[in-house]
């Protein structure tokens, strides 16, 4: 998941994700003001995965590491994920689907056309195919 969240969310995810925030800043600039610094956002998520992801390297190759350190970065890296996740849900992409216009959409989507999404694309990698079946039942449970 981690690996993921590492090439999908900073390769393709965010960009794509800056791109609708550029145009929403254009065409609403009082909607797109309400997420403050977004890019900003996006930069410090980034950073905050790669440090989780040492963390858990660390961990799993048996180095030490002090307990607390580590259950506060994991504890950290969740509530900023979620948190995040929840404003781009519940505000951020509904307000720019109010107000970008479907030239908008086509041209975001042309920009970002030649990155893919390895694990719900349709081309997925095959090394994300059992988390794929996995999200994908976990879905269906909930």
């Amino acid at each position: 998941v981690l690996d993921y969240c590492l090439s999908y969310q900073d390769l393709y995810h965010h960009p794509k994700e800056d791109l609708i925030y550029q145009r929403l800043r254009a065409r609403d600039p009082a909607a797109a003001g309400a997420y403050g610094d977004l890019l900003g956002q996006h930069r410090d998520l980034a950073e905050l995965t790669r440090r989780f992801a040492a963390g858990l390297h660390n961990v799993l190759n048996e180095q030490e590491i002090p307990r607390d350190s580590f259950t506060q970065l994991a504890h950290r890296f969740l509530e900023v994920y979620r948190g995040h996740i929840r404003t781009e849900d519940e505000n951020f992409l509904p307000a720019a689907e109010r107000a970008l216009a479907e030239e908008d959409w086509a041209e975001i989507d042309a920009e970002m056309s030649e990155r893919g999404d390895p694990l719900f694309g349709p081309n997925s990698e095959e090394r994300y195919a059992r988390l794929r079946q996995e999200v994908l039942a976990w879905a269906e449970e909930g």
